[in-house]
């Protein structure tokens, strides 16, 4: 499993850990605004990581995710 892949792999457990705060904070629990915001930034601080590392490297493995 090369250093690209594992990247995109944290990409998508990041995403997920951020969906899943953003559901339990519109399911109206103690998470806030400050919840859904942080697992947005980690989100996108995560895809921006994995983009730049792609583009050092060789192609991005899914090109589905490039608008």
């Amino acid at each position: 499993m090369t250093i690209e892949r594992m990247a995109w792999a944290m990409v998508g457990i990041m995403q997920i850990f951020a969906l899943a705060i953003l559901a339990i904070a519109l399911a109206g629990f103690h998470i806030t605004w400050w919840g859904i915001l942080g697992g947005a930034l980690i989100a996108v601080a995560m895809t921006i990581g994995v983009v730049r590392l792609s583009r050092q490297g060789a192609h991005a493995p899914n090109k589905k995710t490039k608008p």
